[in-house]
């Protein structure tokens, strides 16, 4: 979809977001995104593993065959997932008409044209495609990496701006399943908070 005339709208998520643990949510297991202090980390929401070998099958056929995923292909893809899913502790958001500039809390910022167009970014060791565009007042970026790796993600914002949403998802769904990814959720942060 083109960048069209400015709306007004899509100025309420120009600002400083902060992370709601205790609101966000891992959609496969429904419980917190994050555990509570102290407890162990969580398994990553998406762990790629090799195709099993049958029993009979040959342990060279593995690095044989052509269609096997190399170890190599297996880290990049955690990497991958790793990166886009980490957790910012806060967002910041710089809107114009032709794009929305994304800051974390690492002070990393990217600049992404919302005009739908497929472009290469870096994060972190990772590199990915993607696409960002407005639909209505939900921002909308797909991701497209290396072996397949799809993922969604839609920011939007409650009706009085207050709260920011970003919903998450990997992959599509299997039938009968869940739905692998998070739901998060971010307040905006005033000049008066910490």
């Amino acid at each position: 979809m083109p960048a069209g005339p400015h709306d007004a709208s899509r100025d309420r998520f120009v600002g400083l977001w902060r992370y709601v643990a205790e609101d966000s949510r891992n959609m496969a297991t429904g419980r917190p995104e994050r555990g509570a202090r102290g407890a162990a980390p969580p398994r990553a929401i998406v762990s790629p593993r090799a195709p099993e070998r049958p029993a009979d099958a040959p342990e060279a056929a593995d690095r044989t065959s052509p269609f096997a995923p190399s170890p190599y292909a297996l880290r990049e893809a955690r990497e991958l997932t790793r990166d886009l899913l980490e957790i910012a502790e806060t967002l910041e958001f710089a809107i114009t008409d032709d794009a929305v500039t994304i800051t974390d809390d690492l002070e990393r910022a990217r600049t992404y044209p919302v005009d739908n167009r497929r472009q290469r970014y870096r994060l972190g060791a990772s590199e990915f495609f993607a696409r960002v565009r407005w639909d209505d007042d939900r921002l909308r970026r797909e991701i497209e990496g290396s072996f397949g790796f799809r993922m969604t993600e839609t920011y939007y914002l409650s009706a009085d701006a207050s709260r920011l949403f970003l919903i998450i998802r990997v992959g599509s769904p299997a039938r009968g399943r869940p739905p692998v990814g998070v739901d998060r959720v971010y307040e905006r942060l005033t000049i008066e908070d910490p």
